[in-house]
């Protein structure tokens, strides 16, 4: 059963009650480390791929600290923000930021995601308005000051379809 909605590049992924499509899958690392906000990640979600209400997307994204400085982690759907350390000082260690986005409507979303480090916890939730009928960027930055740095080190985005 073909998947409503679902860009015809990704039709015939999926079938039963609820379709999975894995969008992004990587384990390329990319650093920050310049007191500027950097782009680690960068995916373009194709225009109406969330053509129903309650598809969602679910996402991961791991890596590693360095350096004791403050360090921040952003994620962006739509330049609207999904996730937001604020300035955190993780020392040497890993993290796992997860998540989730759930369409409400044509330009209505909610969002959780968390983040989990040693030592550290930042767990957000809430609603926002992007237009799910364009393409949107899902955008992860980070910012690392003095001599700390961010390592993306893998990504994986997961789509969920509600079956017509």
């Amino acid at each position: 059963m073909p998947l409503h909605g679902l860009p015809a590049a990704l039709q015939g992924r999926g079938s039963g009650l609820m379709g999975v499509v894995g969008l992004v899958q990587s384990t390329t690392r990319v650093t920050n480390q310049d007191g500027v906000e950097t782009t680690l990640l960068t995916y373009t979600l194709p225009a109406s791929t969330m053509s129903r209400d309650g598809d969602s997307i679910f996402f991961e994204f791991y890596g590693d600290f360095s350096g004791a400085a403050d360090t921040n982690l952003f994620i962006r759907l739509g330049g609207q923000p999904i996730f937001d350390s604020g300035a955190i000082d993780p020392a040497a260690t890993v993290f796992s930021v997860t998540g989730r986005l759930i369409r409400k409507g044509a330009v209505l979303q909610a969002y959780f995601s968390s983040l989990v480090s040693n030592g550290i916890s930042v767990n957000l939730g809430g609603e926002m308005t992007v237009d799910l009928t364009v393409d949107n960027d899902l955008v992860v930055s980070g910012l690392a000051t003095g001599a700390a740095s961010i390592a993306l080190a893998g990504t994986y985005l997961t789509l969920y379809i509600v079956a017509p």
